[in-house]
């Protein structure tokens, strides 16, 4: 028996894949349905690499959730996971009251959650108006408020620059998205659909300094920044707003993970995961953005097929591995390690740089012997670059594989 923890589209995948294997699948989600966020992102942009359509976050949910349930995959809704201990028990809490399972295996779909203000450091009391933007997507499109009347988006990441456009097309005048990096943080056609199709402004190098009112917001001090992320003295400007959503970045969710001794990487704030997104415990699995953040849910999903394979052939995190180390531009790679003895097959590699650059090479090298160059027109930190990693550009011989940028001359 499975257990998948996690109901969004890379656990109703995971279960769904594994399901195909012939194995008995335990779904559970603490919501009382599935599709984690996709449900109050009624956007399009979905669906494009791996369905090959252009779908809505509902859409896509419902095409995942209909599999599930026509696969008869044993759903637990309205239940929560309290615990997972490293001897492989899951202790749940449900309509039923408490049970604890054994499963043979434990797949992690677990998501992120927001970067909240208190992450920014900015100074001043807690007022009314304040959201991080999934939550101001959540009340303006599942719950249907209207969120204020005048708005400005701090960070640029994917979500807020798409509410920028939502609180607009609700009647709200949305000032501007504050960026503190010298770069957007989003997709590029987020920032043009979005921002550049609404004319609202994208004010990069300028950060919070003050948020101001009495119960509610009046008032939002910004100031550009320098290199070195302090404010520049007489640059202020001040936004009169009375609502301010927060997208500056996702964290995968780990307090399961931590609970079960799974061990977490401080760059990504995930789990180690080799080519099987398998943690170095045996048994353990985690899958979607609970293994590093993705920049598309078609990529999230794709790491649950590689996780149903995994478990079809009893696999078994023991061997020789190679660990796979971010270097220069790099802030993020997965997987992090490869099983060179179970190495039998391609995998992707993901990688996400750390600041823009136009054509620049990804390199991959094993004391100073080159494994794989390929120069791309563009690389952006909200848009992850894939590699195909196959068994013949190994020797065998590597200790560690670096990943780096270098920029072009």
């Amino acid at each position: 028996m499975i257990v998948v923890i996690g109901g969004g589209p890379a656990g109703m995948m995971a279960a769904i894949e594994t399901k195909k294997k012939g194995k008995d699948v335990i779904l559970i989600e603490r919501a009382e349905r599935l599709g984690g966020v996709l449900p109050q992102c009624i956007h399009n942009g979905f669906g494009l690499h791996y369905f090959g359509l252009e779908l809505t976050g509902p859409e896509f949910s419902e095409m995942l959730e209909e599999k599930v349930y026509e696969l008869g995959i044993d759903v637990w809704l309205n239940s929560m996971v309290l615990d997972v201990t490293p001897k492989r028990e899951v202790i749940v809490a449900g309509e039923e009251g408490y049970k604890t399972l054994k499963p043979d295996a434990v797949i992690f779909a677990v998501g992120a959650r927001e970067r909240p203000r208190g992450a920014l450091g900015i100074p001043g009391k807690r007022l009314a108006g304040e959201y991080v933007a999934g939550q101001a997507q959540y009340m303006t499109n599942i719950q249907g408020y209207k969120i204020g009347n005048s708005a400005l988006i701090v960070g640029s990441g994917d979500i807020g620059l798409i509410m920028a456009r939502r609180l607009t097309l609700e009647g709200i005048d949305v000032k501007a998205v504050i960026e503190i990096m010298p770069y957007a943080g989003g997709l590029s056609r987020n920032i043009n659909q979005c921002l550049k199709d609404f004319n609202i402004p994208l004010i990069t190098s300028y950060g919070v300094k003050t948020i101001q009112g009495d119960n509610r917001i009046k008032e939002v001090v910004v100031a550009k920044v320098d290199e070195k992320g302090e404010f520049i003295e007489g640059t202020d400007y001040v936004y009169k707003v009375d609502t301010v959503l927060f997208s500056v970045g996702l964290l995968p969710e780990v307090e399961l993970l931590k609970g079960a001794g799974i061990p977490i990487l401080e760059s990504t704030r995930g789990p180690i995961v080799d080519q099987y997104f398998s943690t170095p415990l045996p048994g353990f699995y985690t899958v979607g953005n609970g293994a590093a953040i993705f920049d598309l849910v078609d990529n999230a999903v794709k790491s649950s097929i590689v996780v149903a394979n995994a478990i079809e052939k009893d696999y078994v995190p023991e061997g020789k591995f190679i660990p796979l180390l971010p270097g220069k531009d790099v802030r993020v790679l997965v997987p992090q390690r490869i099983n060179v003895d179970k190495f039998d097959e391609p995998f992707t590699l993901y990688v996400r740089v750390s600041k823009p650059s136009i054509g620049a090479k990804v390199i991959l090298s094993s004391h100073g012997k080159t494994i794989f160059k390929r120069t791309y027109p563009a690389l952006r930190p909200a848009e992850m670059v894939d590699i195909e990693i196959t068994p013949s550009m190994l020797t065998g011989d590597e200790k560690e594989i670096l990943v780096e940028v270098q920029e072009s001359v």
